[in-house]
């Protein structure tokens, strides 16, 4: 269902904020909080929203917000617009910058309670490598499509790793950091 009169009010990122990840969460203050709406967003290169680069639903849960995360990376170093509806007139536009930075989690990352870490931002198209404190390979990805990988704590051969400290490269070296994991 829609909520037609009701224009809802942006969240998250607030106006000029950077965003640290290029598939940023985008919120919204739900118009009423005890009904279930949808809403949808849009992200745009400019402010008159002429130039969509995406766009999706998010069904409100619970709570005072509801999010939805930006499908595909946007581009780093880049000024984005976005405004939601729920079903009736659109939010003023928000802009945001995105200064994407590569990182892991969760980390620390519990392979029994977490499943996977997310390693992400990562340079597209690229090679990842993650090796022991002592420089041993333990996993390698190659043509990182959606600038990030999944880890589900395993080794090359498919077997759980130690805890532990582990470091990750991507591009050329170029791009690092470190994964804690503790079983």
């Amino acid at each position: 269902t829609g909520s037609p009169d009701v224009t809802p009010a942006p969240a998250a990122p607030a106006p000029g904020d950077p965003v640290f990840t290029a598939r940023p969460w985008l919120s919204v203050v739900n118009v009423r909080p005890n009904e279930v709406d949808v809403y949808q967003f849009e992200v745009a290169l400019d402010s008159g929203f002429s130039e969509v680069v995406a766009s999706g639903q998010a069904m409100e849960t619970s709570g005072e917000v509801t999010a939805w995360r930006v499908p595909e990376p946007l581009l780093p170093r880049r000024t984005y617009y976005w405004r939601a509806s729920a079903g009736g007139p659109w939010s003023e536009a928000v802009s945001f910058v995105v200064q994407p930075r590569p990182r892991a989690y969760p980390n620390p990352f519990v392979p029994d309670r977490d499943g996977v870490t997310a390693i992400t931002d990562l340079p597209q198209e690229g090679e990842v490598s993650l090796v022991s404190v002592s420089g041993a390979l333990v996993r390698r990805w190659s043509q990182v499509l959606a600038g990030e990988v999944l880890w589900d704590g395993t080794n090359e051969a498919g077997r759980p790793v130690a805890s532990g400290v582990y470091l990750w490269f991507a591009g050329n070296g170029e791009v690092s950091g470190k994964v804690v994991v503790v079983r």
